[in-house]
């Protein structure tokens, strides 16, 4: 698994290196996009052509998309964010995605 973000240096370092490595050691790679902004995951229209755009891009599947949180950034990492705050969205998001994950 590949965790990227939707800029557009993320996204040709992240085609790169799955080409060049994943592809060379033959691993199943799937790409995880992070910090994707709200307005874009609200959207089902939005979500599809980013989805479809980005695995035209990488040639591979996008495992979820985890929308920017500005509190997740705030807590800095001075903590395990899922673990103090089970009810955010941040939270049951990361949990569909890691059911995912493990079904691919």
């Amino acid at each position: 698994m590949v965790v990227t973000t939707i800029d557009a240096s993320d996204i040709e370092g992240t085609q790169r290196m799955t080409h060049e490595l994943y592809d060379l050691f033959e691993k199943k790679t799937g790409i995880l996009m992070n910090k994707v902004p709200a307005e874009i995951v609200s959207s089902k229209t939005e979500k599809r052509n980013l989805r479809k755009q980005l695995e035209t891009v990488h040639g591979l599947p996008i495992l979820g998309m985890i929308p920017c949180f500005c509190d997740v950034l705030r807590a800095g990492g001075t903590y395990i964010f899922t673990e103090e705050k089970p009810e955010h969205p941040f939270t049951k998001i990361v949990g569909r995605i890691a059911t995912k994950i493990e079904r691919f």
